[in-house]
């Protein structure tokens, strides 16, 4: 599947996206360039604030990805929380939004296992 910058809505935080969404974004992104990206996130001395980062990696041509479709900034958030009391555990699992005030969070979804 590849993602349409037509349809779209919502940017592809290239800082978080998984390998997988990241192949998405392009027939250019292999599995190994995926890797190589997701190396270069994890790496200390990386700068993620560009958005053109991906431009770095080798193998991948700087016109592979439409640049409409990401962003190095997030407003959707999954949380998971655990909690453990003697033998007892919780786990919940929270979806969140970044609100139009940008200090508030609208939970959108909310679960207990």
């Amino acid at each position: 599947a590849r993602l349409n910058p037509y349809t779209m809505k919502v940017w592809i935080n290239i800082n978080t996206a998984p390998k997988l969404m990241l192949r998405a974004l392009s027939n250019d992104i292999t599995a190994d360039i995926a890797e190589k990206m997701d190396e270069y996130r994890k790496a200390e001395k990386s700068d993620l604030t560009d958005v053109g980062w991906y431009r770095k990696i080798a193998g991948l041509r700087p016109e592979s990805i439409n640049s409409v479709l990401i962003s190095v900034k997030s407003d959707y958030y999954t949380i998971h929380s655990a909690g453990v009391l003697g033998q007892m555990k919780k786990n919940i699992t929270a979806a969140i939004k970044r609100g139009q005030d940008r200090r508030l969070l609208d939970l959108l979804s909310w679960e207990v296992q």
